[in-house]
């Protein structure tokens, strides 16, 4: 009697309504909608986070470099071979792993100093050739270094050189590093030539709206920014000074 009074208890045991199944796949349905919306936007905010925390890194490793090469500033693939020394990327390489980079330097070591320094979580783009042939393709840099600090007097707009950091009158508005565009896909890009765009009016390098909708900094006191492009760099009509140029270490203001 007793087990028969159990299978009956089992037999009434009350469940799930396919009604109410359907209304609680309803109210989950309802609270992700809310909530997706906010996740987007904290995961967005704490990319943002990352590259900011980066460029402040970079900007340090700048100040790291005056101290130890004698005030003067990092070089880029643009004159780094012709002056005998590595591009900053390589040379930073000692501040993030605590050790010299080298041709021998393993790979993988490598390639978590670019992830850890050197990528913007935004930036989407696959590895791309290095720059040296002895070197395997490698995840490019989303930041490039201002130009202006390894220009020759002959190549600047107004004739100054900025090869010593201390010569910059304003280091907090003076952009050393910015985020570099997507459009170079066949070498590792690495610099912005910022002194074109007066020179030549050519085409701006920097990734304006990596961040949607702006990007990041990093000026020469090692502090970094998200700025709109415009912010930093603007032809003016009619108007003296004729540029907002915060890459140009002489008319940053």
């Amino acid at each position: 009697m007793t087990k028969l009074h159990a299978r009956a208890r089992g037999r009434s045991r009350p469940g799930f309504t396919l009604v109410e199944l359907l209304v609680v796949i309803a109210i989950i349905a309802v609270l992700l909608a809310i909530l997706l919306p906010s996740l987007r936007s904290a995961r967005r905010q704490g990319k943002r986070v990352v590259c900011l925390s980066n460029l402040r890194q970079l900007g340090q490793f700048s100040l790291f470099y005056n101290a130890d090469y004698n005030d003067r500033m990092p070089r880029s693939l643009h004159s780094a071979t012709a002056s005998n020394a590595r591009a900053w990327g390589y040379t930073f390489y000692q501040y993030a792993a605590k050790e010299p980079w080298t041709p021998q330097t393993p790979q993988d070591s490598w390639e978590h100093v670019v992830l850890s320094n050197y990528r913007c979580p935004f930036d989407r783009r696959g590895p791309l050739p290095s720059p040296f042939p002895f070197l395997p393709p490698s995840l490019p840099w989303s930041y490039g270094y201002n130009v202006y600090f390894e220009l020759r007097p002959s190549e600047t707009p107004d004739g100054s050189e900025w090869r010593i950091a201390s010569r910059a009158p304003r280091p907090a508005a003076t952009i050393v590093f910015g985020e570099i565009g997507d459009k170079a896909d066949t070498v590792m890009p690495d610099h912005v030539m910022a002194h074109f765009w007066t020179r030549f009016d050519a085409d701006v390098e920097v990734a304006r709206e990596r961040h949607k909708p702006d990007s990041a900094y990093a000026f020469l006191d090692a502090h970094a920014e998200n700025l709109a492009f415009e912010k930093t760099y603007k032809k003016l009509e009619d108007q003296e000074p004729k540029e907002i140029n915060h890459w140009h270490p002489g008319w940053a203001r």
